[in-house]
């Protein structure tokens, strides 16, 4: 077992993130827009309304990767190598 869990998922998904970015990326350069459905009660108020998140929230939710311990996970790494070069000197 890793001591960055979520860094191996990421590792594990071979490139299927990228792909995925870049098709998000697509339909924004070709001015579609990813929607949900609202039913707000009111008749006039029902519709779709655009969904605005980055692509790499997209993914993060698609793959299950939490990117608030991605970011932990980082930090960690971080102060490992900071450690290690502090030592080193």
């Amino acid at each position: 077992m890793t001591d960055y869990p979520e860094h191996e998922r990421l590792k594990a998904l071979e490139g299927k993130n990228q792909t995925i970015g870049e098709f998000i990326e697509w339909l924004s350069d070709n001015r579609y827009i990813i929607c949900e459905w609202h039913n707000l009660g009111d008749e006039d108020a029902r519709g779709y309304y655009p969904v605005n998140r980055s692509p790499q929230s997209w993914i993060a939710q698609y793959f299950q990767i939490d990117p608030a311990k991605i970011e932990a996970e980082k930090r960690a790494m971080l102060d490992i190598q900071r450690a290690l070069n502090e030592a080193a000197s």
